[in-house]
């Protein structure tokens, strides 16, 4: 039996159909590569804005449950109240937390800095905290071994020493109920919110920039498939028709 032998313009034409077929499979790995590094830097970027989300929430929420305690505290003078205030500042921590989280994501370091100012308004609310709970405090209470140094050795002026305890609750609730210290509070939610919300923006655009350019690879990676299907369509013609 004599064996068919290709014509020479049909070997040019398979090499160079195979030429491209593997310009193609490597370009489909490549891709693949791409895609998959992007659904990697996704899944992080997510992960980056929910912690952004939570660092905030943190913030807002330890300032918020110092506020109510030592309210609290204004009206009943409870020890659990006090309690509930240091233990805010000493077990939960959430103010601290939000700052470590803080220093594990990406610009982190920046939004700290940015938060300078909600800090320093943070520690002269606090001081406005301490000076309540001292003109609040019982003698009995001051007695107890566990008592917070910080408000125990809080200065009170001759005039508020000489104060009867009601006039001492009086001016306690005035400066917690005060302008000074809603002044104080609203800043620090203003300071919180907007840079939050810029920092989380930030993130926002960063990982909508990540999904259209995975969705413009997957589409190229599709128009690549079509490419190499036509192309070993081709082929299989080209081999049939030097075989005839």
């Amino acid at each position: 039996m004599i064996q068919p032998t290709y014509p020479h313009h049909s070997h040019i034409r398979v090499t160079i159909i195979g030429v491209f077929l593997m310009l193609l499979f490597l370009a489909m790995f490549f891709i693949n590569f791409r895609i998959l590094r992007k659904s990697q830097a996704y899944h992080v970027l997510y992960e980056d804005l929910i912690r952004y989300e939570e660092a905030g929430q943190k913030l807002r929420l330890g300032s918020d449950n110092l506020t109510f305690a030592v309210r609290r505290f204004s009206v009943n003078a409870a020890m659990e109240e006090l309690d509930a205030y240091f233990h805010e500042v000493n077990v939960a921590k959430n103010r601290e937390d939000a700052l470590a989280l803080l220093d594990s994501l990406p610009n982190g370091a920046k939004v700290k800095k940015e938060l300078d100012e909600a800090m320093d308004y943070s520690q002269r609310l606090m001081d406005i905290e301490y000076h309540a709970m001292r003109l609040l405090v019982k003698p009995e209470m001051l007695s107890r071994s566990d008592f917070p140094a910080v408000v125990r050795d809080y200065p009170l002026s001759e005039e508020e020493l000489a104060m009867s305890p009601e006039e001492r609750s009086q001016k306690a609730r005035d400066l917690l109920f005060g302008s000074r210290y809603e002044f104080f509070k609203e800043r620090i939610y203003f300071h919180i919110s907007q840079i939050f919300q810029r920092a989380i923006q930030e993130q926002k655009t960063i990982l909508n920039h990540t999904i259209v350019t995975q969705r413009f690879l997957i589409h190229i990676l599709g128009f690549t498939m079509i490419g190499l299907l036509l192309l070993l369509i081709v082929l299989s013609f080209v081999v049939r028709s030097s075989l005839y």
